[in-house]
């Protein structure tokens, strides 16, 4: 399931978007499913999602928008 980034742009100081994801998080758990988030691009978010159980997520905190083959040598550790 995945977490759509306009939950997450003010997650951490609007406290309704912070519920509303905390609630999909253990609906998805709930139903044995994957989360993911996407839009993470400051480590305060990061952090929201870790404590919450949520460990996959996308965004800028982690590489901006790339081709495969660049995404396969950096997980390779031959960038």
């Amino acid at each position: 399931m995945k977490i759509d980034r306009f939950f997450i742009t003010d997650i951490v100081d609007n406290h309704v978007n912070a519920s509303v994801v905390k609630t999909i998080i253990r609906l998805a758990e709930n139903l044995s499913l994957t989360t993911v988030a996407e839009g993470i691009e400051t480590e305060q978010q990061r952090d929201f999602f870790i404590q919450h159980q949520c460990t996959f997520m996308q965004g800028y905190l982690f590489a901006k928008p790339m081709p495969a083959k660049n995404v396969a040598k950096i997980l390779t550790g031959n960038a």
